[in-house]
């Protein structure tokens, strides 16, 4: 992590400084604040990242903003994503949809949660804004979707999309603690950390990048999250 987000962000970077191009956007993480938070994260939320990805990310980050007084006739922008879907999406949420899809029953109903998504395509349309309005200042910036979903919102999605049957089952949470602890110690994909991925509290808040770009988002949460869930339905 050390070796790519840092290093060679950092050599980028510099051959960026020595340029002549005007603009330098670098991809960072809300990871790089916190891993897990229960309150909702801004740009002054003070980061404290545990996880090897997220300490590399948030070094990458300092050592940019050091530099962003210096070059006036530059625009930096650091973008704090939180997750990201599209097409040819990997990870928990390919999980998620191919238990779902095979009308297996959900058993962590009893977990009540909201999450920020940001579509690839909203992201894309905040790369264009940045590049092209000169009057965006240079800074640090969460990106997300405007809105959040719960992992059963995400589950009733996808039974919209495949038109599947699925039961939401509200299992105890210590029963589910105890299965996933039995998983981690086996060394199996479900383990506590995409536990915690499916069922904690995880919101971004993205008013400073909005209020910047003054323009609103073309998706929607639903709306980016159904374009992703179409696409694997047609996929898998």
């Amino acid at each position: 992590y050390i070796e790519i987000n840092y290093n060679l962000t950092k050599s980028i970077f510099n051959e960026f400084l020595r340029s002549k191009s005007e603009v330098f956007i670098l991809l960072s993480s809300a990871k790089a604040v916190r891993d897990n938070y229960d309150k909702i994260i801004t740009e002054n939320t003070s980061p404290k990242p545990k996880t090897s990805y997220g300490i590399s990310k948030l070094k990458a980050e300092k050592y940019i903003q050091k530099k962003i007084p210096k070059y006036k006739n530059k625009r930096i922008y650091i973008l704090r994503a939180c997750m990201i879907h599209g097409p040819k999406n990997k990870g928990n949420l390919n999980t998620l949809f191919n238990f779902i899809k095979k009308g297996l029953p959900w058993p962590l109903g009893s977990y009540k949660n909201n999450r920020s998504y940001l579509s690839i395509e909203n992201l894309n349309f905040i790369f264009n804004k940045l590049i092209l309005n000169k009057n965006i200042c240079s800074g640090i910036y969460n990106v997300s979707d405007n809105n959040t979903l719960s992992t059963n919102e995400i589950i009733h999605l996808i039974k919209k999309e495949t038109g599947g049957k699925n039961l939401i089952l509200p299992i105890p949470k210590i029963i589910i603690y105890l299965v996933f602890s039995f998983f981690s110690i086996i060394k199996t994909k479900y383990n506590l950390n995409m536990l915690k991925k499916l069922t904690t509290n995880y919101v971004v808040n993205n008013n400073k990048i909005i209020k910047a770009i003054n323009k609103n988002l073309p998706l929607d949460v639903e709306e980016g999250m159904i374009k992703t869930l179409n696409y694997f339905n047609k996929k898998i």
